[in-house]
C-alpha cells in the first residue's frame, strides 16, 4: 500500500478512462471500503471527465437495497457527475 499523496486515486481514474477508450462498451466497478474513498474517487473521476458516456451511480449502504438493485440493472447512475 502507498502512502497518502502518491498519486493512487488519480491513476485509478486513468485506467478506468483508457479501459473506456478502448472498449467504449465496457463497464468500471470501482469498489472502495469505505463512503469517503467513494466520493474521493467520484471527485477524481469527474476531473479526469469520466464516465466518458455520463452515467454512474454511487452504490452506497446509503441506498435502500431495491434501489442499489435498480441502479445496478439499468446503469444509470443517481447523480450526476
Amino acid at each position: 500500500s502507498l502512502p497518502t499523496g502518491f498519486g493512487k486515486t488519480f491513476v485509478a481514474a486513468a485506467v478506468m478512462r483508457n479501459f473506456l477508450r478502448w472498449f467504449p462498451d465496457g463497464l468500471v466497478v470501482f469498489m472502495a471500503p469505505t463512503r469517503p474513498l467513494v466520493h474521493q474517487q467520484r471527485d477524481a473521476c469527474a476531473k479526469a471527465d469520466l464516465p466518458a458516456d455520463g452515467e454512474a451511480a454511487l452504490l452506497t449502504g446509503d441506498l435502500p437495497p431495491s434501489e442499489r438493485r435498480a441502479l445496478w440493472s439499468t446503469g444509470h447512475g443517481s447523480e450526476g457527475w
